[in-house]
């Protein structure tokens, strides 16, 4: 690819020189979802496997578990049911520095002639 020679420097084509890009982890959202739960807050129970009945050898079948209360699913205990939390790569803002030219929004243009921009009265 051939520059224009005029040009000391030339924008970033990932972050169109703005120097920051959408958060890779959490796609520009700010927040994170609890990875346990997929960001439902809950899992399934796990004293009667999401069946919401009791357990363990009793002989009613149609008691309700002692720990869901007969709802099969008891809050994440990664997230505690809150399923989203701010994004720790972007800090909650949703955006990181562009990895291509590292935050700068652009790059040495290999085909800078200092030369073509002397008759424009120094660099560009």
């Amino acid at each position: 690819m051939i520059f224009d020679p005029q040009l000391k420097t030339i924008d970033c084509d990932y972050c169109y020189g703005d120097t920051r890009v959408k958060c890779s982890e959490c796609k520009g959202s700010g927040q994170k979802e609890c990875d346990d739960c997929e960001g439902s807050g809950y899992q399934v129970c796990h004293h009667c496997g999401g069946t919401g009945s009791g357990h363990g050898g009793h002989p009613d079948s149609a008691s309700v578990c002692f720990a869901c209360r007969g709802y099969g699913e008891l809050y994440c205990d990664s997230c505690e049911g809150y399923p989203r939390s701010e994004c720790q790569d972007c800090t909650g803002s949703g955006m990181e520095t562009c990895p291509d030219c590292d935050g700068l929004g652009c790059f040495d243009n290999p085909d800078y002639d200092p030369e073509a921009v002397e008759g424009r009265g120094g660099d560009a």
